[in-house]
């Protein structure tokens, strides 16, 4: 189902809604009942049946921004999975003390560059990968 689909059948329902309340305030009988006692006037009752379309709107559009933030959430949960995998793996090795950090953080690098030999706009992100890289050890 397309996003905007339950918006247009919605606006179209309130549309011919409120167009049955105003042929009722006009005196008409609308096809579905008697007429009620308590209707508004026409231009109040097509404001109304308005605002009730435009909050369905909104409501929808809310919901796509938190299914999208949602998507957003989960590739975030799977980057922190990776990130303590990669933690364990290196804490295993640097306290069994099977390699030394200046080695290991030489292996690391050589694996970010192949990594990031396959990326486009690599440039930028060594921009930030560099300042990243200089915050984290301290230096500058």
């Amino acid at each position: 189902m397309r996003v905007g689909s339950g918006v247009q059948l919605r606006v179209k329902f309130c549309k011919a809604f409120a167009d049955k309340i105003l042929s009722a305030a006009r005196g008409g009988r609308p096809k579905g009942g008697p007429v009620s006692k308590h209707i508004q006037s026409p231009e109040k009752s097509r404001n109304k049946v308005i605002q009730i379309a435009d909050h369905a709107k909104r409501r929808d559009a809310a919901r796509k921004e938190k299914a999208d933030a949602s998507s957003v959430d989960h590739e975030a949960r799977i980057l922190i999975g990776i990130s303590n995998e990669i933690d364990a793996i290196v804490l295993r090795h640097l306290q069994a003390g099977d390699v030394e950090p200046r080695d290991l953080a030489g292996l690391l690098s050589h694996r970010l560059g192949t990594l990031m030999c396959h990326i486009e706009g690599k440039e930028k992100l060594w921009d930030v990968c560099e300042k990243v890289l200089k915050k984290q050890a301290a230096i500058d």
